[in-house]
């Protein structure tokens, strides 16, 4: 593999304000600079599962531990586009999930997402210290993701009014269209959107 340049050891790591910044809570949307994938996977490409050399995929996930906060376990998903949330305990054993969101109150989890076109949905409660990240692509949105998110962390501990939640980069409108269909159901489920 070739030597990275200095400029491709930098890894982006975006971080909201407020209530991410509580002691012991971190946070944080990585983009694509920093990595050392190549070709259609370049940079920062940290999915083993799409065909990307195992050994960059490694490297990259080595880059971004080193820009996180300290965490004894790392929870991901299987995503499937749905709704479904899972709680994180003290107990987990690692093992990936189905679904695409999860909830902690446990210390020294951290709770990760993949996201390309989709949105990023982080949401803390930093007084309780209950954090919740979630997949939401379309198809999770108009299943409710975020409203089965916020229960999920109500079950958890979770004060509903003191929940902050950040939204991710993501695909915007000058890359990605849809047909009407699409854009009637999302005005059918969210009357309150019509422009």
């Amino acid at each position: 593999m070739e030597s990275p340049t200095d400029q491709e050891l930098t890894v982006e790591m975006i971080r909201a304000r407020g209530a991410w910044t509580a002691p012991g809570l971190g946070h944080g949307f990585f983009g694509r600079t920093g990595g050392v994938s190549q070709n259609q996977f370049a940079a920062l490409n940290l999915s083993a599962h799409v065909g990307d050399d195992p050994e960059a995929v490694a490297i990259n996930w080595s880059r971004v531990r080193t820009a996180m906060p300290r965490y004894r376990r790392l929870a991901l998903l299987n995503q499937v586009h749905g709704s479904e949330v899972h709680i994180i305990g003290a107990d987990y054993d690692g093992a990936r999930l189905t679904g695409d969101g999860m909830v902690t109150a446990a210390p020294g989890i951290a709770l990760g997402v993949f996201t390309a076109d989709c949105v990023a949905l982080l949401m803390v409660d930093g007084a309780q210290r209950i954090a919740g990240a979630f997949h939401a692509g379309w198809r999770g949105t108009l299943a409710g993701i975020a409203a089965v998110g916020l229960r999920r962390m109500v079950e958890a501990g979770a004060n509903l009014g003191r929940i902050q939640a950040a939204l991710g980069p993501s695909i915007g409108p000058c890359c990605y269209e849809v047909d009407a269909e699409l854009g009637a159901r999302f005005a059918a489920a969210w009357p309150f959107s019509r422009s």
